[in-house]
């Protein structure tokens, strides 16, 4: 009997469809990974031992409890309304101070939010207050 020897084929593997599935698979990874965005600082909001009295005839008082909610004239009011009530005052009297008394408890981003407001409506004279430390 006679054996032949067969002649092996080379194999080969076509590398640009492997970096295509490999490219798909990385961004197929990177769309369904959950990103954390939650990058939340505790901030603790100091106390005041200094007490100053400011004396004007104009004062405009904007009261932020620890829910966020904003009031003024013990109403309360959206951002839409607090930039008309500033504007309207800030229009009729120039020399107004706005006092922004916010809770130790509330949200920074509501505090820093009135204080954007104020920034684009133009208003200089603004006053945060903190409460008095009591022991």
């Amino acid at each position: 009997m006679i054996s032949v020897k067969r002649k092996r084929r080379k194999t080969t593997m076509v590398m640009s469809s492997l970096a295509d599935v490999a490219f798909l698979l990385l961004v197929f990874l990177i769309v369904t990974s959950t990103i954390n965005m939650n990058n939340d600082m505790d901030i603790t909001v100091p106390v005041s031992d200094f007490t100053r009295v400011v004396h004007n005839e104009r004062a405009f008082d904007i009261f932020i409890d620890e829910t966020g909610n904003i009031f003024t004239d013990k109403k309360k009011n959206s951002m839409e309304e607090l930039r008309i009530l500033t504007l309207q005052e800030q229009a009729g009297y120039p020399q107004t101070i706005f006092f922004i008394h916010g809770e130790a408890t509330a949200e920074y981003e509501k505090i820093d939010g009135v204080l954007e407001l104020l920034k684009q409506n133009n208003i200089r004279n603004v006053v945060l207050t903190a409460k008095k430390e009591t022991l």
